[in-house]
């Protein structure tokens, strides 16, 4: 099993959107200066949605994030 290395990191974060190859909405936290921190969407090929609307990825995927306050 992999280990996730934590690096604590003290920045305030932003979320930006995009959109994937299927033109599904993409969600990203990137710090303040644009580095990336984490994608939160996944593209489904198999799911219509709304433009506006996005698939979450589960708790299990975004584990380490969840639990690092430092983040918010």
């Amino acid at each position: 099993m992999r280990r996730m290395i934590k690096t604590k990191r003290d920045f305030k974060i932003q979320l930006h959107t995009g959109q994937y190859s299927n033109g599904q909405l993409a969600v990203y936290i990137q710090d303040y200066i644009g580095h990336p921190i984490a994608e939160l969407s996944i593209i489904n090929d198999l799911a219509s949605l709304a433009p506006n609307v996005f698939i979450l990825k589960d708790y299990s995927e975004n584990k380490e994030l969840a639990q690092d306050s430092s983040y918010f």
